[in-house]
């Protein structure tokens, strides 16, 4: 059982900065019924967290909330002036079960809910160190030959994407990151088979 699933009722709309986005609520388009915000959701490293991925053409308040199937608010922030994010959601600390993500502001209005059970056992396993002299960073993957790469920063735009081949001894792959102005990063490791994913802070 996957570690959660999506609704069918998500449906793909177009393709924005080459990400495919689904559909938001009715009320996120503008009067010529441009959207003005796009919201998707996607899986994450841990089988229990969720990231959400923001992108908008104007700056604006943002408010992400999560709901359990009662209506009860477990968890709210509000981001000032975004435009464009990735938000990780945990569900670590609460039982299986179907709970909504909300994403709210001015011309969008985004509910989805996402449903969490037992984990789903990966044979992919990787882990990303920071190399102990300067910026660069070092990338495991146990038991690989090579591995697909994509980077992608926090307005989920990809800074780098590549079939990585590792050594064959340590199975390990420096990434040089020393020219990345951004601060937190997802990397998204891929054998074709399995996907791992994992998010590191620059600074």
């Amino acid at each position: 059982m996957h570690s959660f699933r999506f609704k069918q009722a998500l449906v793909m709309m177009f393709v924005l900065g080459g990400l495919s986005q689904p559909v938001i609520g009715k009320d996120a388009t503008t009067r010529d019924s441009e959207p003005k915000s796009i919201v998707r959701l996607e899986k994450a490293d841990n089988p229990r967290t969720v990231q959400v991925v923001y992108q908008s053409t104007t700056v604006q308040p943002v408010t992400i909330r999560v709901v359990d199937a009662q209506g009860y608010s477990l968890y709210s922030v509000k981001l000032k002036d975004e435009v464009n994010f990735r938000k990780a959601i945990s569900f670590s600390e609460v039982p299986d079960g179907t709970y909504f993500i909300e994403v709210s502001g001015e011309g969008v209005n985004f509910r989805q809910p996402v449903t969490i059970d037992a984990p789903e056992a990966s044979s992919l396993e990787a882990v990303i160190y920071p190399y102990p002299v300067d910026g660069r960073w070092i990338l495991v993957v146990p038991g690989e030959e090579e591995v697909n790469v994509e980077i992608t920063n926090q307005k989920a735009e990809v800074i780098f994407s590549e079939l990585v081949k590792l050594d064959q001894e340590s199975h390990g792959r420096v990434l040089d990151l020393r020219q990345v102005n951004d601060n937190n990063l997802t990397v998204r490791v891929s054998n074709g088979s399995s996907v791992v994913m994992k998010t590191i802070a620059l600074k």
